[in-house]
């Protein structure tokens, strides 16, 4: 009889314990779950890092109705990179209610490409494709892919939060990245410090009953000195020569391609 009541009261914490899990993972599943925005066919990424981004774009793609992807190949085929998109973005269904918003990379040639579709044309402007492209480019040609890509899908993120405002990025409402709060603390610290200083030394001056004398002769006693020779003399000059550079028609020697806008699509070299 004992032995078949601790039986029910086991099953009963086991069946206890089962709800609670299964609410947990329904809490969890915030409608993302399961899909893929993160396809790192070239191997840029280790596992660990795939499921950080695939996390990030998803929760911003459900934020926004607007799926948020990533894709590397080793080599996508040639011609426009941003034309090679719009079959991917069919063909993994990476859309969603407003449409989407995509980063796909070739290490081939080492192409790039932002292309934007359906309703998040209006938000990701050539302004925006471009804006967000100088801010991970550095990242991506140093072989820093994790922080590229991650900071792409943010960058996404605070473009489509201002879009929800009623306003876009352009050029004239540009894009302006906060400061890291590293430097945050810095100029606070700074500025306390400055402050403090400003407060001590009021205070020390406060206390001094005799006052500095603006010429040395106050400090003298009176007839111990006495100018009777006084002259100037010019003792030697510096000059310094530069050679001026000639102009032999060359404006620069920089190797990068500038990136190109054309439709929804902007493309380039890393």
């Amino acid at each position: 009889m004992i032995k078949s009541k601790k039986r029910i009261w086991a099953g009963f914490v086991v069946l206890i314990l089962t709800v609670i899990c299964a609410g947990s993972a329904a809490a969890k599943d915030t409608g993302y779950a399961g899909r893929i925005w993160v396809r790192d066919d070239a191997g840029l990424l280790s596992e660990d890092e795939v499921t950080k981004l695939n996390e990030t774009c998803g929760k911003l793609s459900d934020e926004y109705d607007t799926g948020i992807s990533i894709i590397t190949v080793d080599d996508f085929g040639g011609g426009d990179i941003t034309k090679w998109q719009e079959g991917k973005y069919i063909e993994y269904e990476l859309g969603e209610a407003d449409g989407g918003v995509m980063l796909a990379v070739s290490m081939a040639d080492r192409d790039w490409g932002i292309k934007a579709f359906g309703a998040a044309e209006d938000v990701f402007t050539a302004y925006s494709r471009e804006k967000i492209a100088d801010l991970f480019l550095d990242d991506l040609s140093d072989g820093d892919y994790y922080e590229a890509f991650d900071t792409y899908a943010k960058l996404c993120g605070d473009f489509l939060k201002k879009a929800q405002t009623g306003e876009v990025y352009s050029s004239e409402n540009p894009y302006k990245r906060p400061a890291p709060v590293w430097l945050i603390i810095v100029i606070s610290f700074a500025v306390s410090l400055i402050i403090s200083l400003i407060i001590v030394m009021s205070w020390k001056k406060g206390m001094n009953t005799k006052g500095m004398q603006a010429e040395a002769v106050q400090y003298l006693r009176k007839d111990s000195f006495r100018l009777t020779r006084r002259e100037d003399l010019f003792l030697y000059r510096t000059v310094n020569r530069t050679k001026k550079p000639e102009n032999n028609g060359n404006s620069g020697s920089g190797s990068s391609q500038p990136m190109k806008s054309s439709g929804s699509g902007t493309r380039g070299k890393f």
